[in-house]
């Protein structure tokens, strides 16, 4: 509960945070779609515009793959190993280790991003308030009944 003693629509911030989450994932994308298209066309692989969509788009089943929760380890796997498959791929295509290493985080900020979007979609993300549960020795409001006559 908040100071003012109104409670946050939880809702409403999974959704923020999903649209959020979403943009940021189509903005790394695309540095990283950008990254490994002219690596493919310094190295002559035609068509260069279809090559990021192989190791990104593997990406985006192991995404739809993790929110079955159907097998999420082996999703997450696919995801993680892909994801270091595009970090190297674009640490390749910037001529400088400086850009290489910014370059690299655009795949890293697409795992971040997905498996945040995963954890709402799945609802298993935390929740920002821990609302206190009811029990046997806690009323409605999650204080402590006294249990002495």
């Amino acid at each position: 509960m908040s100071t003012n003693g109104v409670t946050p629509n939880i809702f409403n911030i999974k959704i923020i945070v999903a649209i959020g989450s979403a943009l940021l994932a189509f903005a790394a994308f695309t540095i990283s779609y950008d990254a490994m298209s002219k690596l493919a066309k310094f190295y002559s692989i035609e068509p260069a515009g279809i090559f990021p969509l192989i190791i990104d788009g593997v990406l985006l089943l192991a995404l739809i793959w993790r929110m079955t929760d159907i097998n999420t380890f082996y999703a997450q796997l696919t995801m993680f190993s892909y994801i270091m498959i595009s970090m190297v791929l674009n640490y390749y295509a910037n001529p400088s280790i400086s850009g290489g290493l910014i370059a690299m985080l655009a795949p890293f900020s697409l795992f971040v991003t997905s498996e945040i979007c995963a954890s709402i979609y799945l609802n298993k993300s935390t929740t920002i308030i821990n609302k206190p549960k009811k029990s046997p020795l806690r009323n409605e409001r999650g204080q402590f009944i006294s249990t002495k006559q």
